[in-house]
């Protein structure tokens, strides 16, 4: 009974793991976007902004 309970907690843990790196992702997207806008030569140079 004890493990069920532990192993919900981690299935826990690992979703709130994965919002917080789909988060980071899409402002790491934003922010490349940015700087695309920003620089045509940064546009050019980084294949980030495909």
């Amino acid at each position: 009974r004890k493990r069920r309970r532990r192993r919900r907690k981690k299935e826990e843990v690992r979703r709130k793991r994965e919002e917080g790196d789909r988060r980071k992702k899409e402002e790491r997207r934003k922010t490349i976007t940015v700087h695309c806008q920003l620089s045509t030569i940064n546009y050019q140079l980084s294949t980030n902004c495909l």
